[in-house]
C-alpha cells in the first residue's frame, strides 16, 4: 500500500502494479489510522502498536492484533 500525503491510498491485490488496483482515502482520527475498506468502503480503524523502527503491531476494532506492518518512507515499489 502507498499512502499519500493527500489523505488517498493505492494498493493492488498481489504485487505491486499487477492485479486489481484499489484506491481509496484515509485518515487519523481519534489516535487510530482509519480507511475506507476495499470491500463495500465502508471505515475501518486500525491501532498501531510500534514494535521497532519500521514494524508495528495491527489491531483491528474488535482488538485482535493478529498481523503486522513494515512502513517504509517514500514509495520504493512504485506503486501508483
Amino acid at each position: 500500500m502507498h499512502y499519500k500525503e493527500t489523505g488517498n491510498r493505492v494498493f493492488y491485490s498481489g504485487a505491486a502494479n499487477i492485479g486489481m488496483r484499489f484506491e481509496g482515502w484515509y485518515k487519523i482520527k481519534d489516535g487510530k489510522r482509519c480507511e475506507q475498506s476495499s470491500g463495500g468502503g465502508q471505515e475501518v480503524c486500525f491501532t498501531l502498536h510500534k514494535i521497532d523502527n519500521e514494524k508495528y503491531y495491527v489491531c483491528d476494532a474488535k482488538g485482535q492484533c493478529d498481523w503486522t506492518l513494515i512502513s517504509v518512507k517514500g514509495n520504493p515499489l512504485g506503486i501508483e
